[in-house]
C-alpha cells in the first residue's frame, strides 16, 4: 500500500526501484547558516539585512553576506555612512517615519553581529568589474576586525 503522505516517499526505499532510498538527516538549526544576497543598496533593505544578521549571529548562527552590485556600492570605503535614499516603493508619508526611526544606522549593527557570531561578508568580484568599480580592492571594501 502506497503511503498517503508524499513526504513519506521521499523517506523509504522505493519498491519499484529497489535499492535506492533516500537517507534523512537531522541538522540542528544553530548550524545552518544563514546566507544573504544583497544587491540593492538602499538604507531601508541594508538595515533589514543587518537585523537579519545580528538575530542570527545572536543565535549563534553563522551568516553568510555576499554582496552584489548597489550594496556592494555601498559597503565601499567612504561610502558607508552616505545617504543611500529608500526604495521607490517608500511612499512619501513612509519615508520620514524611516528615515526618523531611532535605531542603529546597519553598518553599526553588522559591526554587533560580527562581534558576538561569525559572519562573513564576500564582495562580488564580477560585479565591481561591471559597476565602474575596476579598481577596488578587496581591503577597500568594508571590513570589522
Amino acid at each position: 500500500m502506497a503511503p498517503s503522505d508524499p513526504a513519506d516517499r521521499l523517506c523509504r526505499p522505493s519498491p519499484v526501484r529497489g535499492t535506492l532510498a533516500v537517507k534523512e538527516t537531522k541538522v540542528d538549526e544553530q548550524e545552518k547558516p544563514l546566507s544573504l544576497v544583497l544587491f540593492s543598496g538602499t538604507d531601508d533593505k541594508l538595515n533589514a539585512a543587518a537585523v537579519l544578521t545580528v538575530g542570527a549571529a545572536v543565535m549563534g548562527r553563522p551568516v553568510n553576506i555576499f554582496l552584489q552590485y548597489y550594496a556592494l556600492d555601498a559597503f565601499r570605503a567612504g561610502n558607508i555612512s552616505a545617504d543611500h535614499a529608500l526604495d521607490p516603493e517608500a511612499t512619501a508619508v513612509q519615508a520620514p517615519v524611516v528615515r526618523s526611526h531611532p535605531g542603529q544606522h546597519w553598518s553599526e549593527l553588522l559591526k554587533q553581529a560580527k562581534d558576538v557570531g561569525e559572519v562573513n561578508i564576500q564582495a562580488c568580484s564580477t560585479c565591481s568589474k561591471q559597476t565602474s568599480t575596476r579598481s577596488w580592492m578587496a581591503s577597500k571594501v568594508w571590513r570589522h576586525s
